[in-house]
């Protein structure tokens, strides 16, 4: 999060962690990294502000654990598929009380790794 005029906390898009944003430390961003994919973790990135989540692929260390993240992910349903391609996924964090179109296997595969909302 950052923070604005005297203090208080800007409402305007920014990264809370990633490859080339500057963090400020934040224990509940630490700990949702901490988590990741984790359910859990994804509960204490959003208390941290956040909103939407990008995953990249090939900054993993092995394609199966790209694969067991990408299937975390998928089951988890506070997260809603926004994009996906080849190596990145986005997908928004739902408020508390969204109500889900439908469960888990939201999106399907089509292409070359490519998923698209249905």
């Amino acid at each position: 999060l950052r923070a604005g005029p005297r203090g208080n906390v800007s409402s305007e898009p920014h990264l809370l962690a990633g490859y080339s944003g500057y963090m400020v430390f934040n224990a509940e961003v630490q700990r949702g990294l901490d988590r990741f994919p984790s359910p859990e973790g994804i509960a204490s990135l959003k208390l941290a502000g956040a909103t939407h989540l990008t995953y990249n692929c090939a900054l993993e260390t092995s394609p199966a654990r790209c694969a067991r993240v990408l299937a975390i992910l998928e089951e988890n349903p506070s997260l809603e598929l926004v994009a996906s391609e080849r190596w990145v996924t986005i997908r928004r964090i739902l408020p508390a009380g969204t109500p889900l179109l439908a469960g888990p296997g939201r999106s399907s595969l089509t292409g070359c790794g490519t998923r698209r909302r249905r």
